[in-house]
């Protein structure tokens, strides 16, 4: 493995470090190794770092850690992914609070074209899986790559049409991949490592616990081009992965069911609201993702600087993008994007829309 995966998995390690925190020692440091070489006296210039944090990252202890981590992984073999990998996916590295590394368990191809996360009730009726699997045996052509939580009900009825119907498929879990949860479904992790990927964000013998499952759904909803709901209640895992999928500007869309099912409620309150799409078809959401559309071929402008091609690289839909945003991935002073940012509305690239957000013109 790369040199620099052992001072990315030293990072995770640091108490109170979480991914948005990990990326600005990053880059105010230029690179995970470099968070444990600079200065305490440079560290604690960055904002959010305090002296508790400060003495973790000088004392080494976690690579120390971080060491053994990769061992296991090698072991096991279990590919690291460091978010400004190449192999780390480009859907999912895009999103400010994405995983600084993760640990996957299988092959998997993350620019594909077409991916699609499936979540729902844990307790769906037979209309709701009947209905998943005429949608998904209606996007069988575009060969998708379908991503769910490995959980019991909709997201194990997802998972076995892929292995039945012979596509790729992802679990995403809330624990390392040293366990699984349930258990009960140990069996079907291990085929879907082979026709697919096991992932998680979290170190082989870490246990799943309750607060893991909501942060896991962040990465369920920014792994792919949009979010189908099955069946859900008004509150529940699936409807936290829908409003981090909207968050995060990916396409929701959700089955009507009937208007008297409890577990209709919560998919039939995001189409009311506008919070989700209605699909009762495999075409509502090729047309809502736009599968059918040919790749856009990447326009060649000679007068972009370098910084301009890259900031525009990060709009991965025709959605806005914050300053906040821009700023985390662009690895500048905020006064040198500002006049950046400045510089390209006057060429006509990008338009500023009220709550400093940027939408892209080309």
């Amino acid at each position: 493995m790369e040199d620099y995966m052992l001072f990315a998995i030293g990072l995770t390690k640091i108490h109170h470090v979480g991914p948005v925190l990990g990326r600005q020692l990053i880059h105010y440091c230029g690179s995970p190794e470099e968070v444990f070489n600079v200065s305490s006296r440079q560290l604690l210039k960055i904002p959010g770092v305090g002296n508790n944090i400060v003495n973790e990252i000088r004392s080494g202890k976690v690579l120390v850690t971080a060491e053994k981590e990769l061992r296991v992984c090698e072991e096991k073999k279990i590919k690291v992914l460091y978010f400004k990998s190449s192999l780390y996916p480009s859907r999912l590295s895009l999103l400010p609070d994405s995983p600084i590394v993760l640990y996957q368990q299988g092959d998997l191809d993350w620019e594909h074209r077409f991916i699609l996360s499936v979540v729902g009730t844990r307790k769906p009726s037979s209309h709701g899986i009947e209905a998943l699997g005429k949608i998904l045996d209606g996007l069988k052509s575009f060969n998708p790559i379908i991503v769910s939580g490995l959980a019991f009900g909709v997201d194990a009825a997802a998972h076995l049409f892929c292995l039945k119907n012979e596509l790729h498929t992802v679990g995403v879990i809330a624990h390392g991949l040293g366990s699984i949860y349930p258990a009960d479904h140990r069996e079907l992790a291990d085929k879907i490592s082979k026709q697919g990927a096991i992932l998680s964000e979290y170190p082989w013998s870490v246990r799943a616990e309750k607060e893991f499952f909501p942060m896991r759904n962040r990465i369920i909803a920014g792994l792919s081009d949009g979010v189908l709901v099955v069946e859900t209640a008004e509150r529940g895992g699936s409807m936290i992965t829908a409003q981090l999928a909207n968050d995060y500007h990916k396409e929701v869309m959700a089955l009507p069911g009937r208007i008297s099912d409890k577990w209709s409620a919560g998919c039939l309150k995001m189409i009311k609201t506008q919070e989700a799409s209605l699909v009762s078809a495999s075409e509502d959401i090729v047309r809502i993702l736009q599968w059918n559309e040919s790749h856009e071929k990447q326009m060649i402008i000679p007068f972009l600087e370098p910084q301009e091609i890259f900031l525009l690289d990060l709009y991965i839909d025709a959605h806005p993008i914050s300053l906040e945003y821009l700023f985390i991935h662009a690895q500048l002073s905020i006064g040198a994007l500002t006049q950046l940012l400045l510089n390209m509305e006057f060429k006509g690239l990008i338009k500023e829309l009220p709550g400093k957000r940027y939408l892209k013109l080309i």
